[in-house]
């Protein structure tokens, strides 16, 4: 992994200031025209010869800033300046320097030039410092896009995109009678708006596809530093950690089919969020996770309502195998519950499912096949078999939705197999019928 150094030069005649930054100490390079030259000075001292420094210049850009000597005053006459080519050569620098001519971007097809250009010239895997400071026209936007289309296809880090607000001094008219030892300019770093967009990415990616491991990897990222810092003391990091693990969590549980741990989690994950809004960590990201939080709104720890809810998040997120498997698994756990039975225990789900089918095919005028005998009590073979007689609605229901999810599980290698596109449909329509099956119950007597 290389490090590489981007910059834009502008074409104005820049006046010399002092630039610094604050972290991690306070460094200041003095009396400076260009900002380039400050960053190069701080950030690339120490890199080495596979390391690079891209300034990319446009036709003008590069005859009036990058060679010397660029710049007239008005009477025409030369106006005595080192250019940032031989500014930098004076760093004696072990990374490479050179320019890299670019279009002006006076239209679309010349803002893709520059696009394809900048893109090009990052390697695979390099750690990417981008200055904006005397970047024109759309470049400051272009640049995130470029940085962002690179972390995907090239898999980039970026450590810093960096402005130097020159025009906090003032109008450039009055900056020259300023003393130069009060033309302060910091260096700001900018990269944390980069990062808040990673996190809005990762957000949108557990919203819209349900999967949180984009998030839990920025989560575990951002905290990691801080708990380093204060040796694990810091209960905001700690808070924010336990939130990306707990909604990675949900995201495998989800995928894995694991109904009996949903409500769990769920309860978990909305307790370590409602603290996050006590946080003085990462105070943007608040409206994001107000978001995600809106999504658990609806699980109230109830094991058959969040069972429903995890249906209907699978429908949403097109899990819609795990959409199925859940819902029928969360039907088994009504049966069992309201025939007073234990719905975590498997002899109890087992039977009440055979006792589904059995009397699923009495309505429908099909002898049951023999079944061994029963485990559990009678009592509660009485309660299935008097539920299921009372609820014909329901246990048609049942009945018919376990073929379908026999064959989305089977991979479609059965009789009858249906089409990819009507699963979604079943889902949606069983999760239906369930919930207006809840609201008119029979109970067992």
């Amino acid at each position: 992994m290389a490090r590489l150094f981007i910059s834009f030069l502008g074409t104005n005649n820049y006046i010399s200031c002092n630039y610094y930054v604050e972290r991690p100490e306070k460094t200041e390079v003095k009396d400076v025209r260009f900002v380039q030259e400050a960053i190069a000075s701080i950030v690339c001292k120490t890199w080495g010869k596979n390391d690079r420094i891209l300034i990319f210049v446009t036709e003008d850009a590069k005859k009036r800033n990058w060679f010397d000597n660029g710049h007239l005053d008005r009477d025409k006459n030369i106006i005595p300046s080192e250019g940032l080519d031989k500014r930098l050569q004076k760093l004696n620098l072990t990374a490479p320097v050179s320019s890299v001519d670019i279009d002006e971007g006076l239209d679309n097809e010349g803002i893709w030039k520059i696009f394809h250009k900048v893109f090009d010239h990052i390697g695979e895997e390099d750690e990417v410092i981008f200055d904006i400071t005397h970047a024109f026209r759309s470049i400051p936007m272009l640049a995130i896009v470029i940085l962002n289309y690179a972390k995907v296809l090239k898999n980039i880090i970026i450590s810093g995109i960096h402005y130097g607000p020159f025009e906090k001094l003032g109008y450039p008219s009055e900056v020259p009678s300023i003393p130069i030892e009060d033309r302060n300019v910091p260096i700001l770093d900018l990269s944390a708006f980069d990062s808040l967009l990673d996190w809005s990415f990762g957000v949108e990616r557990f919203v819209t596809s349900g999967d949180a491991s984009r998030l839990a990897y920025l989560m575990k990222s951002h905290v990691k530093p801080v708990l380093a810092q204060t040796q694990g003391k810091n209960p905001f990091a700690k808070n924010l950690d336990r939130i990306g693990k707990g909604l990675n969590d949900f995201s495998n549980i989800i995928a894995t089919c694991r109904a009996c741990d949903i409500s769990e989690q769920v309860q978990s994950n909305k307790k370590n969020i409602a603290q996050y809004q006590d946080s003085n960590l990462l105070p943007a990201f608040k409206p994001l996770i107000d978001k995600i939080e809106r999504g658990f709104a609806s699980f109230t720890g109830e094991p058959v309502n969040d069972g429903i809810e995890s249906a209907k998040w699978c429908l949403k997120h097109n899990f819609i195998q795990q959409g199925l498997t859940l819902l029928l698994e969360t039907m088994i756990s009504h049966i069992v519950s309201v025939s007073k039975g234990d719905y975590l225990n498997q002899k109890d789900r087992e039977c009440a499912a055979r006792l589904a089918q059995g009397v699923f095919k009495e309505l429908r005028g099909e002898n049951p096949r023999d079944e061994k005998p029963f485990e559990p009590a009678m009592e509660f073979v009485s309660n299935v078999t008097g539920y299921l007689r009372s609820n014909t609605d329901f246990t048609l229901s049942i009945g018919n939705l376990g073929p379908i999810r026999n064959d989305i599980n089977h991979g479609g290698y059965r009789e009858g197999a249906k089409k990819p596109e009507n699963f979604s449909h079943f889902l949606s329509e069983y999760i239906t019928k369930f919930e207006n099956f809840l609201r008119t119950a029979t109970d067992v007597n």
